[in-house]
């Protein structure tokens, strides 16, 4: 008896309820950009040339356009920019470093560039650590 209530009282009551409850919108909202730098930190050495260049990846881990409005270097003697802006979601741009290792003295030095964006957390900070293995040899 019970069982045969129930069969009755869903249709009727559980279903209508159900459907005056609020949908919200019926696309799930956009993930705002996320940005992730690979990999995650680099290392580079000083070579006789002077200066060095190297290609990390941007991906956009988000679900709209990661657009970078600019990019700091720590120092003066390195550059950095991105092969294309915006990047759309799940896209990898590659981000082209520069330094001038002409004056570097120590064994180990670190350059990091400041990247600000739209990408939740901004700004974002990647590192590249050189070393000098010519420093190691001076008296």
């Amino acid at each position: 008896m019970h069982i045969k209530l129930l069969h009755i009282l869903i249709p009727f009551v559980v279903i209508p309820f159900a459907v005056l409850l609020p949908q919200g919108e019926r696309t799930a909202a956009p993930h705002p950009p996320q940005i992730d730098i690979l990999p995650k930190t680099m290392l580079l050495h000083v070579d006789s040339t002077g200066f060095l260049t190297a290609t990390a990846k941007v991906l956009n881990r988000g679900g709209e356009p990661l657009v970078i409005s600019k990019i700091t270097p720590s120092c003066g003697c390195a550059t950095a920019k991105v092969a294309k802006n915006p990047t759309i979601p799940l896209d990898i741009t590659p981000l082209h470093i520069s330094i001038n290792t002409s004056t570097v003295t120590d064994s180990v030095m670190a350059v990091e560039f400041t990247i600000e964006s739209n990408s939740t957390g901004s700004p974002t900070v990647y590192r590249v650590q050189i070393h000098n293995p010519n420093a190691l040899k001076k008296p």
